[in-house]
């Protein structure tokens, strides 16, 4: 039994392997379309780069990238004085499609040690990797210490299974929960004349969405630096996202005034949510939970889907209703070299030096204050 692996390198190239490619797919960032439309719009990819597993001459794997000219900076605006920009193979979150064996990953690690050594880029980036994969395992042992990075603190990454019914998801919740979503409902129903939700789901109804969305975001700490939802990509990645039938908006409207949105991609029998927020000065009233519950009543009601995904990132409202948890992390691996050594070095540093910081704040218990003040001004100068 032979293997083999084949760098593609150009989307003519790709679509060679497009049908094999979508039998593994599973993921919406790994959709042969949408990495298509991220690269064609990020000035700082150089253009796509997907290796193909062939076992006895038949696909049975795909790694999906992209190349890109960037910092591999972990905090935002931290170390952009001193990190180099490097040329990195980013490896897409869910890009390891197919069933891959330990010495198939020993293969692929190899190849890609080569690529290193020789400067194709300077860096492998496995983005948000589920720590629990041999992946982590594998990589020690091709790689000396000197090319691994320093792993980041695991990132949670939380998901809901969705029962049959909004009644039974609603009952598991817990009593505090439940308890607060009424009070609220209650504080929406005697303080507004009127609130609705609408349901966008309609190529016509792109720039609504668009629009409505960036007007709350505008009001939030991550106007600062989440991609403004009017932007030429944002408006692509939609666009597609609707066509395929597969995007849903839900907005919150009280007296006329959106308030509070939750977005989801359904796609190949699971749900992502891709975006929610509120207007803080409805924060007293819960609107963001109760869009997200509304959301979720929908997909019960609309079936097809099993489990609603909230991406990596902690929050209160993941822990409170989500049965499923995985820590990922970014797997970087460096070529040795010096523009890869010397990027390693700089990296871990930062690392090191935001986790004392992290450190000494919690421990004069400022971290939290400090936290708030920052959201507040990256939200009034984004």
């Amino acid at each position: 039994m032979t293997q083999d692996f084949e760098a593609l390198t150009t989307f003519e190239q790709i679509e060679s392997v497009r049908q094999e490619w979508e039998q593994f797919q599973r993921w919406p960032e790994t959709d042969p379309d949408f990495v298509r439309l991220i690269v064609e719009s990020r000035v700082e990819v150089q253009g796509p780069y997907v290796i193909v597993l062939r076992k006895d001459g038949k696909v049975t794997g795909f790694l999906i990238g992209r190349v890109e000219t960037v910092r591999l900076n972990g905090a935002p605006g931290f170390g952009a004085a001193i990190q180099p920009k490097l040329k990195v193979l980013e490896v897409l979150h869910g890009g390891m499609l197919g069933n891959w064996s330990e010495e198939q990953m020993d293969g692929l690690l190899r190849q890609l040690k080569t690529s290193l050594s020789r400067g194709d880029w300077q860096a492998v980036r496995f983005r948000m990797l589920d720590v629990r994969l041999p992946l982590w395992l594998r990589s020690q042992l091709q790689f000396p210490w000197l090319c691994r990075g320093c792993v980041d603190a695991p990132n949670p990454h939380w998901s809901l299974r969705l029962p049959k019914s909004y009644e039974e998801f609603y009952q598991n919740l817990d009593s505090k929960t439940r308890k607060n979503l009424k009070r609220h409902t209650k504080l929406l129903e005697s303080d507004f004349s009127d609130f609705s939700i609408k349901r966008l789901d309609q190529v016509a109804d792109l720039d609504t969405i668009l629009d409505t969305t960036d007007s709350i975001i505008s009001k939030t700490y991550q106007k600062g630096f989440e991609t403004a939802w009017t932007s030429d990509e944002m408006r692509k990645r939609v666009s597609l996202w609707l066509s395929k039938g597969l995007f849903k908006g839900f907005f919150l409207y009280a007296n006329g005034k959106a308030c509070a949105y939750q977005h989801v991609l359904k796609y190949r029998g699971r749900a992502f949510a891709v975006g929610t927020g509120y207007d803080p000065g409805f924060q007293r009233y819960g609107v963001g939970r109760y869009i997200q519950f509304e959301a979720v009543k929908d997909l019960c009601a609309a079936g097809g889907v099993t489990e609603l995904d909230f991406g990596y990132g902690d929050a209160e409202y993941k822990r409170e209703i989500c049965q499923c948890r995985q820590e990922e992390a970014d797997l970087v691996l460096f070529g040795f070299n010096c523009l890869g050594l010397c990027g390693n070095t700089l990296r871990t540093a930062e690392i090191k030096a935001v986790r004392l910081v992290k450190r000494a704040l919690k421990s004069a218990g400022v971290f939290a204050s400090l936290k708030k003040a920052w959201r507040d001004s990256r939200r009034k100068n984004p």
